[in-house]
């Protein structure tokens, strides 16, 4: 049997179907990371998040992807430190989800300032989406 996969509704206003536009840079003080939940309307067994740079930069960010789950407690899954590329989408999964005996709730897309490590960096903007298949 296939796989049923579907969009994944984020908790922001989207800008265009699921799709979130961030933009992370050194001067927007709170700004300077990105943060962003996607809601888990349905069982699902397994993530893909979909990163689309659509400014470049020449800096690495480090990333973490995050399962939340109804108890409070979070798995979180290795993700690779990135140089955004705008014309290089980014995959990230599918990544297993299901926690025996907990109840999935939120993923959390974190995308992490590197203003210190790299000083030359300026932010960049991206496009986030995520999938959930079961």
């Amino acid at each position: 049997m296939a796989e049923t996969c579907e969009p994944l509704p984020p908790q922001v206003s989207p800008t265009d179907g699921n799709k979130v536009r961030v933009r992370i840079a050194p001067d927007l003080g709170f700004g300077s990371h990105g943060n962003t939940y996607f809601i888990i309307p349905r069982p699902v067994s397994t993530v893909t998040i979909k990163l689309t740079p659509v400014t470049t930069d020449n800096a690495a960010y480090p990333t973490q992807l995050i399962a939340r789950y109804s108890d409070d407690t979070i798995f979180e899954s290795g993700a690779p430190i990135f140089v955004p590329d705008s014309t290089k989408p980014i995959i990230w999964g599918p990544l297993q989800v299901n926690q025996s005996g907990k109840v999935f709730d939120v993923f959390n897309v974190k995308i992490l300032e590197n203003y210190r490590l790299y000083p030359q960096s300026k932010g960049f903007t991206y496009d986030l989406e995520a999938f959930g298949c079961r």
